[in-house]
């Protein structure tokens, strides 16, 4: 329902769930969209963050933050890691600046993570963060902590 409403200023930066997603960008084109959803019916949220993350906005510190990276000893996960970038368990990607860079700019896949992971068996999941409002996509497999 989204997609049709972005502008050049505007894009997706989460698909946390089936009605539940994040836009990021130009704040006015990102309070049009909010405001044509609200008189729709549609209950909306602004996040509060520092930074319109995920979106064309982080474009200017791509390079810097690539160049920053380059200069960050990786080491491979000694568990598996579901990518928020891809929405699977990722492998060495993640030992690469270039996996980072791309994980500021892309939409996170959240909802794609929930699947991966629950056709891995895993059934509860646990919250690290200052809000709850992850864990509550979980459909009440979820448990935050640090609310």
């Amino acid at each position: 329902e989204v997609l049709p409403l972005l502008t050049e200023g505007v894009a997706v930066a989460a698909v946390n769930g089936p009605e539940s997603v994040v836009i990021s960008g130009d704040e006015d084109a990102v309070r049009a969209i909010e405001e044509t959803f609200a008189k729709g019916g549609v209950r909306t949220r602004r996040l509060r963050v520092s930074h319109a993350f995920h979106s064309a906005r982080m474009d200017g510190m791509l390079a810097e933050f690539g160049e920053v990276l380059q200069g960050v000893e990786f080491r491979a996960p000694s568990v598996p890691v579901v990518s928020n970038v891809s929405g699977v368990v990722a492998g060495e990607e993640l030992c690469s600046p270039e996996y980072w860079v791309r994980h500021v700019r892309e939409t996170v896949r959240f909802a794609d993570g929930l699947s991966t992971l629950r056709e891995l068996g895993v059934g509860s999941f646990l919250e690290l963060g200052p809000d709850g409002t992850l864990s509550a996509l979980a459909d009440g497999d979820g448990l935050p902590v640090l609310r």
